[in-house]
């Protein structure tokens, strides 16, 4: 067993767990990366490319915090980016979408609507990512 004091000074008790992955790993969004120009999105298997180039499956946001001095600062100037255009990968496990301006400094949430493949929501998973813009690529 572990003893942790956590955030709340209590003694909060837990213990070390071993997770071993099934035999066929479900579908779901496995890496984020940046481009000058949008995201690089790939997958465990590969997606359907009429769904994956599908832009209404697709939800592109953007956000950023400016701390006001509390510990829950809200998001500011929240907005949505459309893809532009959507490209698939001849593996069909990438998906690229230029989507853009892109700004430093910016959190970028990632997510697909409905699954890029033949499973369901539940099953396709994560079907959500993140992406903390330091620098936009050049």
């Amino acid at each position: 067993s572990i003893w942790d004091s956590g955030w709340q000074g209590g003694t909060n008790t837990g213990t070390i767990e071993r997770m071993i992955p099934a035999a066929k790993m479900l579908n779901g969004i496995r890496e984020i990366r940046a481009t000058s120009k949008g995201f690089d999105v790939s997958f465990f298997h590969p997606v359907d490319s009429k769904k994956a180039t599908d832009a209404q499956l697709w939800s592109l946001q953007g956000y950023t915090r400016s701390w006001g001095g509390s510990y829950a600062t809200p998001d500011s100037d929240r907005h949505t980016l459309t893809p532009e255009k959507i490209d698939v990968s001849e593996d069909k496990k990438s998906v690229s979408i230029i989507a853009g301006p892109l700004k430093a400094g910016y959190v970028y949430e990632i997510s697909i609507k409905s699954p890029l493949d033949d499973s369901s929501l539940e099953n396709f998973w994560p079907s959500e990512g993140h992406y903390s813009m330091k620098a936009v690529p050049e």
